[in-house]
């Protein structure tokens, strides 16, 4: 492909870039977390098609921030999606941990181009293949990690339909990503290796990512209605009470709760809602959280078990277990928080009553 079609190709990714950004950012959306991600990561790959384009428009560059910026690239996906789905997973208050990576990245680029020893390397033979494998070994790596994670918050119960059905499309969006990710990093190691009729790594992934992100983007602007749903400070009554409904008949009728692992992220998973919004909806109603709220049903199932006369041969302990409780210590503490009595005491009572 000559150079003038290449400078055309990425004029044109460069202002497709900026028309996105300006589209994006003036999205008039309640959910301006999602689309000021979206925007960044659009911004990621404008910058990174626009060091192509002056690359070939004027001086080369001794020092590509682009090897660097696409430490970027997967913590903005991971990000993005997380605020799009409205997902309060722990890793994700802290955004701008996740760019200690690509920060260290640009850092240790600058240093080793500065003091000569990134130019002397490449200056030497075998020099260039070592850092290709090296380096692309690495973003592989970093990119694999963070593909689990976006994967998982992906596939996690959507609070609306709507929101199920653009995850699912991301989701299908999200592995095109990962397989031409692959398809690169595979030109690499063959570039490296010294395969004949290899692309240009650089352009593969300039384009072929910039156009998978830019059509990320269209699909934003033409359903602007996914970034315009926000989960809402409060949920109406009637929706709360209808969601605890939900959970009480299903820990009553299946009694998931005598699992020791069953927990909160569980029952949203059976319920198909999300986790956050389950456990609002209970801190809201003074439950005191999902824990609190699945354990009242195995207190109540130790306490039916203990007035059966079958189970008089039966420890207390052993009826704990069975109802779900995963330790004798665990067992009474929360036993005798919730009653005000020890387990022990609550069994004399229950005797006492009997005799009388």
């Amino acid at each position: 492909m000559s150079e003038q079609v290449l400078i055309v190709i990425f004029s044109a990714g460069v202002m497709q870039g900026i028309f996105l950004i300006a589209a994006l950012a003036s999205l008039p959306v309640r959910n301006s977390k999602a689309k000021w991600r979206l925007v960044a990561l659009v911004a990621v790959f404008t910058v990174m098609v626009l060091e192509e384009l002056v690359e070939r428009t004027g001086p080369r560059s001794p020092l590509s921030l682009g090897l660097a910026i696409e430490f970027a690239l997967a913590p903005l996906i991971y990000l993005f999606i997380c605020a799009f789905k409205a997902e309060d997973h722990a890793a994700a208050k802290k955004p701008w941990l996740h760019f200690i990576p690509f920060s260290g990245a640009a850092i240790l680029l600058i240093a080793l181009t500065l003091s000569g020893v990134l130019p002397k390397a490449l200056a030497t033979e075998g020099g260039v293949s070592l850092l290709v494998i090296s380096w692309a070994s690495v973003k592989a790596l970093f990119f694999s990690v963070y593909a689990v994670f976006i994967v998982r918050v992906l596939r996690a119960p959507a609070p609306r339909e709507r929101i199920r059905i653009v995850s699912q499309w991301i989701e299908r969006w999200f592995y095109v990503i990962c397989g031409l990710i692959a398809v690169i990093y595979v030109n690499f190691y063959l570039f490296a290796a010294g395969a004949p009729r290899i692309p240009d790594s650089d352009i593969l992934s300039g384009v072929v990512l910039a156009v998978a992100n830019y059509s990320l983007a269209y699909f934003a602007l033409i359903n602007r209605d996914v970034l315009d749903w926000k989960k809402a400070q409060t949920l109406h009554l009637p929706e709360n009470q209808q969601m605890l409904g939900k959970a009480r008949a299903y820990l009553a009728h299946s009694e998931a709760f005598r699992d020791p692992e069953f927990n909160l992220g569980a029952l949203s998973r059976s319920l198909l809602v999300s986790e956050s919004a389950l456990s609002k909806v209970m801190r809201d109603a003074s439950i005191g959280g999902g824990g609190a709220f699945i354990n009242r049903f195995r207190l109540d199932a130790f306490k039916a078990s203990l007035e059966k006369p079958e189970n008089r041969t039966k420890s207390m302990l052993d009826l704990a277990l069975e109802a779900g409780f995963n330790s004798k210590a665990t067992f009474y503490r929360i036993f005798k928080n919730q009653e005000g009595v020890s387990p022990t005491v609550y069994q004399e009572k229950i005797n006492d009553r009997k005799e009388s």
